[in-house]
């Protein structure tokens, strides 16, 4: 899987701005939140290119490539929730050559195999992005034999759990997005941050991007995360301006954010939730909470 981008971060830190830049290089494909295909019903899961998967002929030629199936979809699941858990982690004490000795970790990365190789074969990329995030799964594929490039999604506590309070609507499965409460928001930002900054101390090639720095300075920002890894791969990418990317030929997201149907030039812009936005109790809770997190994790 070395081969692979496995973007780790909280929700609403910007990965799928990131995602749909990358995507403009004929080098990668980003297929969005990849869970999503055994975590959710497929049949009535939305492809970005607006079909639904089992209707999409990139997912179908990649599934079918890949051979996997219902089934294989299913232990996908069930292996996800027995061993893609930090309670799991934990009993494993984080340790890489425990985790990837363990059966279920073993049969999980080999499927992922499979369908990343599946994704390959049906965008004719080099290179595969995964945007799904999640801090468990990380350790899975760190654990694997080829461990992918991390790119460590970063945004402040603050922003993160403010702009979780205004919850989007998420035409993948025609509802608004979880609005998880204050704390919930807090709690899942500590978890990926204790994640990625723990695989980095563990030698895995992680990259932080840091979202102000990226929205301020795309191109030079993921310049210097990603180009000791994919020489070249940035300067490969459609760039219209500083800060306009054109969209790739190609774009076969499963979940996110659902600007990854927007099909128009890609402008990026910091975006901030403002006081304004809360009521005056909110606001002041949502600062005294994110201000404790960056004291602790600077």
């Amino acid at each position: 899987m070395d081969r692979l981008i496995y973007i780790i971060g909280s929700g609403r830190s910007g990965s799928t701005v990131m995602e749909r830049v990358l995507n403009s290089s004929d080098r990668l494909v980003g297929v969005g939140e990849v869970h999503a295909l055994w975590r959710l019903p497929i049949d009535g899961l939305m492809c970005s290119c607006g079909a639904t998967v089992p209707d999409c002929t990139f997912w179908r030629s990649a599934l079918s490539h890949a051979e996997i199936d219902a089934d294989d979809l299913a232990e996908l699941a069930e292996l996800e929730a027995s061993v893609i858990r930090n309670k799991f982690l934990v009993r494993q004490r984080y340790d890489l050559g425990k985790i990837a000795r363990d059966p279920g970790i073993v049969r999980f990365n080999a499927l992922q195999v499979r369908l990343f190789d599946g994704v390959r074969f049906a965008s004719g990329a080099e290179i595969v992005l995964d945007s799904s995030k999640a801090g468990p799964r990380a350790w899975a594929l760190a654990a694997s034999e080829r461990p992918p490039v991390f790119l460590h999604a970063y945004r402040n506590a603050r922003d993160v759990i403010a702009s979780w309070r205004k919850p989007k609507f998420e035409p993948s499965t025609n509802s608004l997005m979880n609005k998880p409460s204050l704390g919930s928001a807090a709690l899942d930002w500590i978890k990926v941050e204790q994640a990625a900054r723990s695989l980095a101390r563990r030698g895995q090639r992680v990259s932080r991007v840091n979202y102000l720095d990226f929205a301020d300075a795309p191109r030079p920002t993921l310049h210097a995360a990603l180009e000791p890894w994919f020489a070249g791969l940035v300067d490969s990418m459609d760039w219209r301006g500083e800060r306009d990317v054109a969209p790739g030929a190609q774009y076969h997201s499963v979940l996110g954010n659902p600007d990854r149907f927007d099909r128009g030039v890609i402008q990026i812009r910091p975006q901030r939730v403002v006081a304004q936005d809360f009521s005056r109790g909110e606001a002041l809770a949502i600062q005294s909470v994110a201000a404790v997190l960056q004291r602790i994790y600077r």
